[in-house]
């Protein structure tokens, strides 16, 4: 996640940078579905859940990012170590008894902002 960069040189000064933070930009799940419904998001890092979403995913959203299949966040704050994940709540029809989620994959984004500046709003 974050990088310690110790100096950076410019304007003929030095400025020091203690770190680059890191936060939770945007997730995206590309699916199908069969009879089912993805009807939640959870984004982790490092085990603990740090974000979710409502989501009201059904059909074929497997061939391309659109508004239904992404999510954005602001101003989540990422921990510097640990591996991020990402898990969805599924409905499946009831009546059928048969549902499928085909998943074709899924994406994190994340922003990073440079420790000495203010924190985004």
């Amino acid at each position: 996640m974050g990088t310690s960069i110790p100096m950076v040189y410019q304007f003929n000064q030095f400025i020091s940078i203690s770190f680059l933070q890191s936060y939770l930009g945007e997730a995206v799940v590309l699916c199908r579905t069969v009879d089912a419904t993805v009807t939640k998001i959870h984004v982790w890092a490092a085990g603990q859940e740090i974000a979710s979403a409502d989501a009201n995913l059904s059909g074929d959203h497997s061939g391309r990012i659109d508004q239904a299949n992404s999510w954005q966040f602001q101003s989540t704050p990422i921990g510097r170590w640990g591996g991020l994940g990402l898990s969805v709540d599924v409905m499946f029809d009831s009546e059928t008894g048969n549902g499928a989620v085909s998943f074709i994959g899924a994406g994190i984004r994340i922003d990073y902002q440079l420790g000495f500046m203010r924190p985004r709003p």
